[in-house]
C-alpha cells in the first residue's frame, strides 16, 4: 500500500513540475509581479495582474510583461539569458524600444516582416520587459 501511495505522490509531483516548467512566467528571474496577456496576441488581449505562482495557472496565455529597475537591469545579460538577437530598436520622445527574437520563447508577433518576441522599453526610472511585445501602457 505504501508503495502505491509513494508512486502516486511521485507521479503527481512530476506532473506539477512539468506544468510549472511549461507555464512559469517567462521573466521569473527578473520580477515577482507580472501582467499576463490572455486570449489575444494584440493590444486587444485581456491583461491580468499576477504573481509568479498564479501566473502558472492562467490559461490561454499569449504573453506577459513586467517592470524592472533600470539601475540594476543589464541588457546584455538579459539578451544572453534568452539567447536573443536584436531585431531593431527605435526611439520615440524619451522612450527607447528594443525588439529582439529568441527561439526559447513560444510567443511572437511579426513587425515589418520580422519575428519579434522580446520587447524592452527603456524609460527614465523603469524598464518594462514584454513578450511578445508590451501591450497596454508603459
Amino acid at each position: 500500500m505504501f508503495k502505491k501511495i509513494a508512486l502516486a505522490f511521485c507521479f503527481i509531483t512530476c506532473c506539477l513540475l512539468l506544468w510549472w516548467g511549461n507555464n512559469a512566467p517567462v521573466f521569473s528571474a527578473y520580477a515577482k509581479e507580472f501582467e499576463v496577456y490572455r486570449k489575444n496576441n494584440s493590444s486587444c488581449a485581456e491583461i491580468v495582474k499576477a504573481n509568479a505562482f498564479s501566473t502558472a495557472f492562467i490559461t490561454d496565455k499569449t504573453g506577459e510583461s513586467c517592470i524592472v529597475d533600470s539601475a540594476t537591469f543589464n541588457t546584455g545579460k538579459f539578451l544572453s539569458d534568452f539567447n536573443a538577437k536584436v531585431v531593431f530598436s527605435e526611439k520615440v520622445d524619451n522612450i527607447t524600444n528594443l525588439y529582439a527574437y529568441s527561439n526559447k520563447i513560444k510567443y511572437f508577433v511579426t513587425i515589418g516582416g520580422k519575428k519579434v518576441n522580446l520587447h524592452v522599453v527603456y524609460q527614465k526610472e523603469n524598464i518594462v520587459l514584454g513578450t511578445p511585445i508590451v501591450f497596454g501602457g508603459y
